[in-house]
């Protein structure tokens, strides 16, 4: 029965260091899909911060929603069309949709690394009170403990065949389960890159509007200095 527990404690380290292993993997996945989300928001908040436009306008043009009364300084208002103007609610409805996606994702990245946490305190505890096991055995029969290492060199029995067959077993499903959070942790960094091409698009079009508006500019400062 010591041999037993001395084997069963020996192969239930060696899933314990594997789980570790892959327990350090989802860890570091999940710290960097937060990262990039996180320094890509400031990407695109700088480059939308760096994009200036002058367009002449005349005062009849513009329409102050504030007090519904021009103020002394405009120069922080924000101009936009109608078209622009009329978007707006279905932009911000879109950007608050990607972001509540993006939460829950990350949510259950971080439920998921619970999960992973506990079943390795788990397993943990399982080779504690196998190894508390063994020891007092060996002290019961033997008076000392027993290197185990030696017992790598012992021949199997049938019924040791079945504990590995039961270990391994058990193994393979831990393997399963942590190769699905791996498809899920893809699967979720896939979706952040589509963002990320989404949003680069929208600031290729806003790049775009920039140079249509100063070239608009252009004409009619142009215009403006021919003689009348």
């Amino acid at each position: 029965e010591m041999f037993l527990i001395g084997k069963a404690r020996i192969d239930i380290e060696q899933k314990y260091k594997s789980l570790e292993i892959k327990f350090s993997q989802v860890q570091k996945e999940l710290g960097k899909c937060e990262h990039d989300l996180e320094m890509f928001q400031l990407r695109k908040q700088r480059a939308l911060n760096q994009i200036k436009m002058h367009l002449p306008l005349k005062l009849s043009q513009i329409k102050y929603l504030e007090d519904d009364s021009m103020p002394d300084d405009i120069s922080r208002g924000l101009i936009l069309t109608k078209e622009q103007m009329n978007s707006l609610p279905e932009n911000l409805s879109a950007v608050k949709q990607e972001g509540k996606s993006l939460n829950r994702k990350l949510k259950d990245l971080k439920n998921q690394y619970r999960m992973l946490k506990a079943d390795l305190k788990s397993k943990q505890q399982q080779i504690s009170s196998e190894q508390k096991k063994s020891e007092d055995m060996q002290i019961l029969k033997f008076g000392k403990k027993i290197d185990l290492k030696l017992l790598r060199q012992v021949g199997a029995n049938e019924e040791l065949i079945q504990i590995r067959s039961k270990l391994r077993d058990s193994e393979e499903a831990s393997h399963k389960s942590l190769h699905d959070w791996d498809v899920k942790i893809q699967r979720a960094k896939e979706d952040l890159s589509k963002i990320v091409n989404q949003n680069t698009k929208s600031l290729q079009q806003l790049e775009i509007l920039r140079k249509s508006q100063l070239h608009l500019e252009t004409i009619l400062n142009s215009t403006a200095k021919q003689p009348r």
